[in-house]
């Protein structure tokens, strides 16, 4: 589905995936926001946090992050990579070794400069 809580704002991604246990599965995820952000602070990096429904901002670490800086939480095989070119708005996210357990909702966080 397609979601937005602010005008000019888009993420695009399947309302649900499926996968047998202990195989790989691509989500695919574009997003979009407005280009005034982009001209707030240029030179800010792009980052890109995948969190569980259940997450905290702040206070949870995301389970996939562009952010090399960050730590991830409850993925210690490093199952789950946000593998898509942020920079082109693709945030797709692979899953492997899928488990029982990683079938919950997960929300996108993308931050550059002011952009939250």
């Amino acid at each position: 589905g397609s979601l937005s809580q602010l005008a000019g704002f888009t993420l695009t991604v399947p309302q649900s995936v499926s996968v047998q246990e202990g195989l790989c599965v691509l989500v695919p995820c574009t997003f979009a926001y407005p280009a005034s952000y982009d001209t707030d602070n240029p030179q800010a990096q792009l980052y890109g946090h995948w969190h569980k429904e259940s997450a905290t901002v702040g206070r949870d670490l995301p389970v996939a992050s562009s952010d090399p800086g960050r730590g991830v939480s409850w993925n210690p095989q490093g199952r789950f990579r946000l593998v898509g070119d942020l920079t082109r708005g693709d945030c797709s996210l692979l899953i492997s070794d899928a488990r029982r357990t990683d079938a919950v909702r997960y929300f996108l966080r993308v931050e550059r400069g002011t952009l939250r």
